[in-house]
């Protein structure tokens, strides 16, 4: 997650999620707040665009987002 800074609004934040290999973002989602459903959506995006059937691992940076049992379902 990413927070910007902005003029008018104050923090927005962007989860996005990037293909290693090609190392091109195949989803984004940008939001005021720092819930987790935004994050889910980015992540069930990403699955479409690149689906597999073998197993998808994400590396994230352990931050409570991505600890929390929503995401873990």
């Amino acid at each position: 997650i990413t927070y910007i800074h902005t003029k008018l609004d104050g923090f927005i934040y962007l989860a996005c999620i990037m293909d290693l290999y090609s190392r091109r973002i195949i989803s984004w989602k940008l939001t005021k707040t720092l819930d987790t459903g935004p994050i889910l959506k980015s992540i069930e995006e990403a699955r479409k665009r690149r689906p597999s059937q073998e197993p998808i691992m994400i590396h994230t940076d352990r931050g409570i987002h991505y600890t929390c049992d929503l995401y873990r379902k």
